[in-house]
């Protein structure tokens, strides 16, 4: 039976990556022991001749001696010689000559087991200058870089002879944890997994920063209302489209699950038609927009509130005003599905929004009074996403000690049935029950998180873009898990 892959990756014993232009990386080397001779010829009469004089022995004491402070000498000179020769290699200075010292005289030096201390000491170096730098423009690629790779995955916490595992880093969705760690070297690779990990928050608010700046770019001089579209204004407009699930076919015939990307789309409307001028986001990279944007093929307004249903007699919805030639059709249709994806979405939106408007109105104290200062009273609580769970929310009440759910979206099998009952809150919400325990942690910790950057927030009237963007803006995650 095979055994189930973990999520957790590991890094490659013996292998090397590449980032950029600088091909190094791999931070262990495998090696096997030797198999022992034996002292047996079989007739169990012991060899006496390989035995050593005293001044050989102490000839192989003193080349010991002499190896491990050669040892002590180049490993500590290897830091400062990475600095050194990364700094060349990023300035481009010697660039080439640096890349072959880095390669021959560190990651490549002949002996394994200081081949192994030795790239751990150009991975903790080389994490550093990346977090000084400013981030990564790809975590992944770092990884990759350091030789971490796909196989040889195990659980984070997984016993390693007499140990735990417990130096990891998280990137995206994935754990990484060292494969193997040298003699000595334990101190020097748990700093590592710690660099990687401020360096996913440096890359993380960089590139949340990046996104922002070209956001608004994006969006400058733009309207995103719906009704002034619909209603035949004149204008540029920006919507956002949601990624959609589905399922696609491929070169046999066979319909696989597929995931169709989105993103802002700009579009131009002359008050009847509009066409598509610009993308932002993953989608930006399909081919068949490419070709609407080209080919400024014109879909009607009103159509976009629709989907492809046909009616009586089979007949589709209208969304061009004229005949196009089969390609450019296409492009027309898949232009009108995008902004058919972005309104229902805007539609789902109004309608989570004024449900949940209902629902603030009977609040009687502020969340951040309720979750930072243990006010009594209803507060509303909302998040993003939750346990899977897109756009929770919860009216809770606390009353001389007690907290209990009054109300809550969804209100079926989200919290269950204790939660509306009052319960003893305890500290650190530890008395109530573990769904409304951590929905309430959550809470508190972008509250926190907000009150230390000097940021208010009205999670209840906030679009799913504004909640997304704010709590990367807090360095919180967006999914909080019980």
């Amino acid at each position: 039976m095979a055994k189930p892959k973990s999520e957790h990756r590991t890094a490659e014993e013996g292998s090397l990556g590449t980032l950029g232009d600088l091909a190094v990386g791999g931070l262990v080397v495998r090696g096997k022991a030797a198999k022992k001779p034996s002292d047996d010829d079989g007739f169990g009469i012991p060899d006496l001749t390989g035995i050593k004089p005293a001044e050989e022995l102490e000839d192989e004491r003193l080349r010991a001696e002499r190896r491990e402070e050669k040892t002590a000498s180049f490993l500590e000179a290897v830091p400062s010689a990475v600095k050194m020769l990364l700094e060349r290699i990023r300035s481009k200075a010697g660039a080439e000559e640096a890349r072959q010292i880095l390669q021959e005289r560190i990651l490549d030096v002949q002996d394994p087991e200081l081949r192994g201390r030795a790239r751990w000491l150009y991975a903790r170096e080389f994490v550093a200058r990346a977090v000084e730098n400013g981030g990564s423009p790809n975590m992944f690629e770092v990884l990759n870089h350091l030789g971490m790779k796909d196989d040889g995955l195990k659980l984070v916490g997984e016993p390693e002879g007499n140990k735990v595992v417990t130096i990891r880093v998280q990137v995206g969705k994935k754990f990484f944890v060292p494969a193997h760690i040298p003699t000595g070297m334990e101190p020097v690779v748990k700093e590592a997994f710690q660099l990687l990990h401020q360096l996913s928050g440096v890359t993380k608010e960089k590139q949340y920063d990046e996104r922002k700046a070209a956001l608004e770019a994006f969006t400058k001089d733009v309207s995103r209302e719906w009704d002034d579209l619909l209603s035949g204004q004149p204008g540029t407009y920006v919507f956002y489209v949601p990624d959609e699930k589905g399922t696609r076919k491929t070169d046999t015939g066979e319909r696989v699950p597929w995931t169709y990307f989105g993103g802002h789309l700009k579009v131009v409307s002359d008050g009847g038609t509009f066409v598509a001028v610009g993308a932002l986001g993953a989608f930006e990279r399909s081919r068949i927009l490419a070709e609407a944007i080209a080919w400024q093929v014109a879909v009607i307004v009103p159509s976009v509130q629709k989907g492809f249903e046909r009616d009586a007699e089979g007949r589709g919805p209208r969304i061009s005003p004229e005949r196009l030639p089969k390609d450019q059709f296409k492009a027309a249709i898949h232009l009108h599905s995008l902004m058919n994806r972005a309104f229902v979405l805007h539609e789902a939106n109004m309608a989570k929004k004024a449900e949940a408007d209902k629902a603030k109105a009977e609040a009687t104290v502020e969340h951040e009074a309720f979750l930072l200062d243990g006010a009594d009273g209803v507060a509303f609580v909302k998040h993003l996403r939750f346990n899977d769970v897109p756009h929770p929310w919860a009216l809770v009440e606390r009353k001389a000690g007690e907290i209990r759910v009054v109300e809550a979206h969804p209100a079926e099998d989200f919290f269950p049935p204790e939660s509306f009952g009052f319960m003893p809150e305890g500290e650190d919400f530890a008395g109530l029950d573990k769904t409304l325990r951590n929905f309430l942690r959550y809470a508190r910790t972008k509250a926190e998180r907000a009150k230390e950057k000097g940021k208010g927030f009205d999670s209840g009237n906030a679009t799913e873009e504004e909640m997304k963007a704010y709590a990367e803006d807090l360095g919180v995650p967006t999914d909080g898990r019980s």
